[in-house]
């Protein structure tokens, strides 16, 4: 039976080594680790993300900056408190996973010393800082020795069984100078929409076509030529569009919204408009959510909302303005008795 996530029992006069408080730690992570995963299991990737463009020329990829949670619960945040991880400089690649790049760090274990050396590679790197006593009267400063991430970035032609991973970009093309392009559609896995470019444009471009679509709608139903015999689809429609619009204002005004909450509101919106837009008046079969993967995930969403979004409902009733001629009704546009156009 595994015991390396129980309770210290601290007893009387026992003697303290640092396996107890190391157990500790490992005790108190895996509580807290168990309560996030109770409250949201996708609570995990990138909160904050920005990639060195300028090492792209020379055939690298660096981490400027970033921060966030990895899948087995682990904060990060480079270089703020974490090592900053040395650029990747990829020559070759054999096949499509090696186009992947990755933020690795290796899994924590209980049997396996986690402080990198220089001949092993570690989850932890040793630094040393001066800390303050901050809660007595004349606190002085000590020297700790403090353990600091050490995370990587990998290809995923690499074996990394030995590491947990965030997918970080994807390289598109490496030219004949070296240079490197990154896919423009990639999406990194993360916990707020604002770390990716493509998610951002896709909540812009959603919110104005849907504002479009509604006002579009709004005036051929108020338009002379329709007044009083608009269908009952399209005032469904122009509310099913109004009540989205400010669903979409509202979550563009957000600094945070995660890519799960976003794919459901894009579902939701789709599962309304295919009432109108399918001959079944059922919704598709879509991709299954995949925070591993949100650029398959939102690869076919988009075109069907899209799609959707641009299908124009048929007037089922067009308005013949009449007027009397000689006591008789007439069509003004064909000028016939209104007798004569029935036969």
């Amino acid at each position: 039976m595994a015991t390396t996530r129980n309770k210290v029992m601290w007893q009387e006069g026992m003697l303290m080594r640092p396996h107890h408080f190391q157990q500790q730690q490992r005790y108190n992570d895996y509580l807290d680790n168990q309560r996030f995963r109770a409250m949201n299991d996708l609570s995990w990737g990138f909160t904050e993300l920005t990639l060195n463009n300028e090492l792209l020329a020379q055939g690298k990829i660096m981490i400027d900056s970033a921060s966030g949670t990895l899948p087995d619960g682990t904060v990060f945040s480079i270089p703020d408190q974490d090592a900053l991880p040395d650029p990747l400089h990829p020559q070759h690649f054999p096949d499509e996973r090696s186009r992947n790049i990755y933020l690795a760090l290796p899994v924590a274990s209980d049997v396996r010393n986690e402080i990198s050396d220089g001949r092993r590679i570690g989850r932890y790197r040793l630094n040393y800082a001066d800390v303050r006593d901050l809660h007595s009267e004349e606190g002085d400063t000590r020297t700790l020795t403090l353990g600091q991430l050490t995370p990587r970035i990998m290809s995923g032609a690499e074996d990394m069984s030995a590491y947990i991973t965030l997918p970080l970009c994807r390289i598109s093309d490496r030219h004949a100078d070296g240079s490197l392009t990154l896919d423009d559609d990639f999406i990194p896995s993360c916990q707020n929409i604002q770390v990716s470019k493509k998610l951002r444009v896709y909540l812009k471009e959603v919110q104005g076509a849907i504002g479009g679509r509604a006002s579009d709608l709004a005036n051929r139903i108020g338009s002379p030529a329709q007044s009083g015999i608009a269908d009952v689809a399209e005032f469904m429609m122009l509310q099913l569009l109004n009540r989205n619009q400010t669903r979409f204002t509202h979550r563009a005004r957000r600094s945070q919204l995660h890519p799960e909450d976003f794919y459901l509101d894009l579902a939701g919106l789709l599962g309304e408009l295919m009432t109108f837009t399918e001959p079944s008046r059922l919704p598709c079969p879509l991709d299954v959510y995949d925070h591993h993967d949100l650029t398959k995930t939102f690869k076919t969403l988009l075109p069907e909302v899209k799609r959707a979004l641009h299908t124009v409902l048929s007037p089922r009733a067009v308005n013949l303005p009449l007027h009397l001629r000689d006591g008789t009704g007439a069509d003004n546009a064909a000028g016939k008795p209104l007798a004569a156009a029935e036969e």
